[in-house]
């Protein structure tokens, strides 16, 4: 294995599926806060919260992926 492989993706598949959850779990977290920022007219936060969500989801995705190779 290359010195400079990532061990964050690496593990069981049952490990993996309850990381993918997890994210999944924090996702919907972030859009629950992206929701009450946008009703409360905060753009910054909403900004941050809403790029919170796309690197979440890309996380999920790279994870679901994998399991379908």
């Amino acid at each position: 294995m290359p010195s400079n492989a990532s061990k964050s993706h690496s593990g069981t598949f049952t490990e993996l599926t309850k990381k993918r959850d997890k994210i999944r779990a924090r996702i919907e977290h972030a859009l629950a806060e992206h929701q009450r920022f946008d009703t409360a007219g905060k753009d910054e936060a909403a900004e941050k919260a809403e790029q919170r969500v796309k690197t979440l989801k890309y996380a999920a995705e790279r994870i679901d992926a994998f399991f379908k190779k």
